[in-house]
Order: C-alpha cells, then structure tokens, then sequence
C-alpha cells in the first residue's frame, strides 16, 4: 500500500516538473528551389520559442545521398531563451 502511494506521488511530481517544448516556425513550408547535383542553396528560416523557458534543440544531421548530404546544418544544439527566436 505505501509502494502505491509512493508510486502515484513520484508520478504526479513528476508531471509538475515535465514542460512541453512548443517551437513555432516562421513559415507554412521550406521549399528549395530545383537545382542539378553540383548546385548547392541554402534556406533560412526562424524559430521562435514562445514559452517563457529556453528551450534546447537537438540537431540530428540526415541521412547520405551519393556520398553527400542533400541537407545539414552548423550547428548541432541550439539553445532559443524564452520569449526569443
């Protein structure tokens, strides 16, 4: 009966503590352009974190075409203070 007790208690703590990290971008699509293989583009675009806690983003570099990547980033964390972009 304690067990149950503790268990249902570390669960509601730990719902308190969990926060949903809600990122809005500044655009309905990111479309790139047509280009052949040896053309390269780039695409910007902006991240705002409407929260009033930084949020932390984790980039995870894709996948290899031909021995390249058709898209990748500087960056590998970024972290976007609350209220900002």
């Amino acid at each position: 009966m304690i067990a149950r007790i503790l268990l249902i208690l570390l669960s509601f703590l730990c719902l308190l503590k969990t926060q949903a990290q809600v990122l809005k971008l500044n655009t309905d699509n990111l479309t790139f352009p047509t280009l052949n293989e040896k053309q390269t583009d780039s695409l910007s675009f902006t991240l705002t974190n409407p929260t009033s806690y930084p949020a932390t983003v984790e980039i995870i570099q894709p996948f290899r075409i031909f021995g390249s990547q058709p898209f990748w980033t500087k960056e590998n964390q970024i972290t976007i203070e609350g209220n900002s972009s």
